[in-house]
């Protein structure tokens, strides 16, 4: 495997990496031998997905068996960088009478 930046070229796979790449490319000819393309929108899927950069360029320097050219990590930092998310939780309100009572909150264990 090749990288290459930009989404204008495209990275062949066989076996088994193309499964590894799949969550975080576009998959330009799926079959014995794939052809696969990182776009911004690939990426931008792939970090929606709980794919972290740091982990996607992990991933494409072990298969590439080694470094990503420079223009490669500087472009999909650019991409991830721009990529927005919003996340909904539940949180828990504790209202309390005054400061002191705060501090104590604050110093009690997790139970």
């Amino acid at each position: 495997m090749r990288p290459l930046g930009s989404g204008r070229s495209c990275t062949t796979f066989g076996g088994q990496a193309l499964y590894r790449v799949l969550p975080f490319v576009e998959g330009q000819h799926i079959e014995r031998v794939s052809r696969v393309r990182l776009t911004q929108a690939a990426l931008h899927d792939g970090i929606g997905h709980e794919w972290s950069i740091e982990k996607i360029m992990a991933t494409l320097t072990e298969l590439s068996q080694k470094e990503l050219p420079q223009n490669v990590t500087y472009e999909m930092a650019a991409w991830a960088s721009k990529h927005r998310a919003a996340q909904l939780s539940q949180v828990v309100l504790i209202e309390v009478s005054s400061e002191s009572v705060a501090e104590a909150v604050c110093r009690l264990e997790r139970v």
